[in-house]
């Protein structure tokens, strides 16, 4: 995704239609290679379907998926959802995250430069 030079040394980063599949490949045999590994795969501008081909593949999935359901656990009366899970299988989904990095900030102490906001959606 690339960084929109906001001005003033601020940049922003939209992911749009986020979407991940996770698939637990649970052991159906000793001799299954694939057993027990799970399998994570996420795209931007995509559609809120299992399996969907649609959008752009996204290369770090793990730390986002991560940071959303980081969000969703720590949610006061459980209002965020990104992710629904059954049967061996997640979607997660957010309508629009947007991050903000402030490269003045030189004092780390008070949060950082790094800033994000998201919408959940369907």
């Amino acid at each position: 995704m690339p960084a929109q030079n906001a001005g003033g040394g601020i940049y922003t980063v939209v992911a749009k239609n986020f979407h991940c599949d996770e698939l637990n490949n649970g052991a159906l045999g000793p001799s299954d290679v694939h057993a027990g590994l799970e399998t994570l795969q996420c795209r931007i501008n995509s559609k809120n379907q299992k399996g969907t081909k649609a959008g752009t593949p996204f290369g770090d999935q793990r730390a986002l998926r991560h940071l959303l359901q980081t969000i969703q656990n720590s949610s006061v009366g459980g209002g965020t959802v990104f992710t629904d899970c059954a049967t061996g299988y997640c979607g997660t989904f957010a309508k629009s995250i947007t991050c903000t990095i402030d490269t003045t900030i030189q004092n780390y102490s008070n949060g950082g430069r790094w800033s994000c906001t998201y919408v959940e959606g369907y």
